[in-house]
């Protein structure tokens, strides 16, 4: 919770307590507390912003105000008594609605992601490029193309002032697209526009250092977004890699187009997709392509064309692809295909022939749940390069996004497998940061070798380790 919320709540709390007192030990004095809580509520609205959650507190202030402006009114020299019996049911009664009250905001809260933990700042910025030697076959126009949306962090020089960016940057209209996927009330994930990140929209990049190794990232299918992920991206950014993560319109949950207009998932693929084997073939090349597309522009961000704070700043003979469940299967082919991946990474993704019965070359790992019905331990027996697959206890498939951090109900909800959603973020992070380092910038990676005390929910096999 946030701190003015802690705050206000306390403060509901002193107020109730005080109407439950007997008569005779009431302090008028303590019948202003809910002005005040009501001018706090006011400066928490400015400064922080309002959330559904909080919305119960708001009306319990605004019953205390009314009520205790009446008491200060009445000209009542003697309060009535009540039976003892009345004043325990009240108290009972006041009790349990101040559990309501107070608990609400705490089981779905406005999450903090970690301190990404790097020697750098970080910015953020987006750009939509158009590959218009692709037709965009999601729609019947013949004159669309196809759009490739992109997020990118990167170490920065933020300006002393630079305010961070909230979560959707300008979109929180994606919260409504993701509730009505899960089939939520429309406002339950409203509140996901004010969690803060730690990155600067449009910074200056580091200065004074090589160029950093740059990793490609792909979401995931039907509720993935290009910030998924922003917790292992803000991770990696602030320790100095250059992290681009590829929207895949129509097949992601919302995406902006190049106006800044929503491009939301085609539902009425979905069940082709699922059943139709030539249908999802058909999608993994389009979004294998996509990558692709992106690697093929890289000299292009090198060079400044689409954003100048990174001209000369991406190394790229080191480069990395990532990516989550179906993204995770469009950066295993690319990796198959590509010479120019040095690295791979895959989140509790499936994988699909080729991969399944050809060898990867590059240096891999693996993410899986801990009852994972997506990663074939075949791929990794198969890598012709160091290889490590990493199993989690207590995990989920969603439980690779930033929606572990959404409430401690996910488990109860079937979003998550009870993993603790701050320690799942840790070992994402930190995993991932120490293999790119190993693979990506020749650094020792101790992590990797055997198990750690701080993260007991790993298991990690390895295999042709040098």
């Amino acid at each position: 919770m946030r701190f003015l919320e802690n705050i206000i709540l306390i403060l509901l709390l002193l107020a109730l307590a005080w109407s439950f007192l007997p008569p005779q030990r009431r302090s008028r004095i303590i019948l202003y507390l809910p002005f005040l809580t009501g001018l706090l509520i006011i400066v928490h609205l400015v400064v922080e912003g309002a959330r559904w959650q909080m919305f119960p507190a708001y009306l319990l202030a605004i019953g205390l105000l009314a009520n205790n402006t009446r008491l200060l009114r009445s000209t009542a020299s003697r309060p009535t008594s009540q039976p003892v019996w009345l004043r325990l049911l009240l108290v009972l009664g006041g009790l349990l609605l101040f559990i309501v009250v107070s608990q609400l905001p705490v089981l779905i809260p406005v999450f903090n992601l970690p301190q990404p933990g790097g020697g750098f700042d970080v910015g953020i910025s987006q750009v939509v490029l158009t590959d218009e030697t692709r037709p965009e076959t999601f729609t019947s126009q013949t004159d669309d193309f196809r759009q490739v949306p992109l997020m990118i962090w990167y170490p920065a020089a933020n300006p002393l002032n630079a305010r961070p960016v909230t979560y959707w940057l300008d979109q929180p209209q994606i919260s409504r697209q993701l509730a009505g996927m899960l089939n939520l009330p429309f406002f339950l994930l409203d509140h996901l526009s004010l969690v803060q990140t730690h990155a600067a929209l449009d910074a200056p990049a580091a200065g004074g250092q090589p160029p950093f190794p740059v990793i490609l990232f792909s979401h995931g299918y039907r509720l993935g977004y290009l910030q998924q992920n922003t917790s292992l991206m803000e991770t990696l950014a602030s320790q100095g890699y250059v992290v681009i993560s590829i929207g895949h319109p129509y097949q992601a949950a919302a995406v902006p187009d190049e106006n800044g207009n929503l491009i939301r998932f085609a539902a009425e693929t979905a069940r082709r997709f699922s059943q139709d084997a030539a249908f999802r073939e058909e999608s993994l090349t389009i979004w294998t392509d996509d990558l692709r597309f992106v690697l093929n522009h890289l000299p292009d961000f090198q060079q400044g064309k689409f954003l100048p704070q990174l001209t000369g700043r991406l190394d790229l003979e080191r480069i990395g692809v990532a990516g989550m469940s179906f993204g995770g299967s469009a950066a295993s082919r690319l990796c198959l295909q590509e010479v120019r991946c040095d690295a791979l990474l895959t989140l509790d993704s499936p994988q699909y022939e080729p991969v399944l019965s050809a060898s990867l070359q590059q240096p891999s790992l693996f993410f899986a749940a801990q009852e994972s019905e997506y990663v074939r331990r075949e791929v990794y027996e198969q890598v012709n390069a160091p290889a490590y697959l990493l199993t989690i206890q207590g995990s989920a498939h969603y439980d690779f996004t930033d929606l572990t951090l959404v409430s401690p109900l996910n488990a109860a909800l079937g979003f998550s497998g009870g993993v603790n959603g701050d320690q799942m973020v840790r070992i994402l992070n930190q995993y991932s940061l120490a293999f790119f380092n190993r693979h990506l910038k020749d650094l020792p990676a101790p992590l990797l070798d055997s198990p750690s005390a701080a993260y007991p929910e790993v298991t990690i096999t390895a295999r042709n380790l040098p």
